[in-house]
């Protein structure tokens, strides 16, 4: 059950759902311009969002922490203000962001940096950008990345 009167836990699902935040976890590092020219260029997002469709699996701890904090936060700052309009203007509910969505988890943001820093290693996450690159619209395998790579050891055959 979806819409306002879906009972609303921790882990309801977001109404308005973009990427994952794992996802998100593992593109902060990606190389600039890797997915678009400008903040204004969708197109490589709209392919990256479509390929993180079909994901499936269970979000990772610090991906709900991130979540829950966020949750925290926003309903920290806005909520004294929501109810103030809900008086004002005589609406028929006590709350904008109930209750049972806000965690006891404070809503101090400086832990989100490092909850939604992936745990991925320098490789994984070059291998990862290198083919979303590709899979996004072609784009090459940025400099830095390249880089990372080639430092990469490689196995030789042994000679016969």
């Amino acid at each position: 059950l979806r819409g306002p009167d879906a009972p609303v836990t921790l882990d309801s699902p977001p109404e308005n759902q973009g990427l994952p935040l794992d996802v998100v976890r593992a593109l902060r590092g990606a190389p600039k311009g890797l997915l678009w020219d400008s903040p204004h260029d969708n197109r490589s997002m709209r392919r990256v969002k479509k390929l993180a469709e079909g994901l499936e699996g269970e979000e990772s701890d610090d991906a709900r922490s991130a979540r829950r904090v966020l949750a925290r936060y926003a309903h920290d700052l806005y909520e004294p203000g929501n109810r103030e309009l809900i008086a004002e203007l005589g609406w028929d509910t006590d709350s904008f962001i109930r209750s049972a969505a806000v965690s006891e988890e404070p809503g101090d943001l400086d832990r989100l940096d490092d909850l939604l820093t992936s745990r991925a290693s320098p490789l994984e996450l070059a291998f990862l950008h290198s083919a979303l690159g590709t899979v996004a619209g072609g784009r090459t395998i940025a400099s830095e990345t390249k880089a990372l790579l080639a430092r990469r050891p490689t196995r030789r055959r042994a000679a016969s």
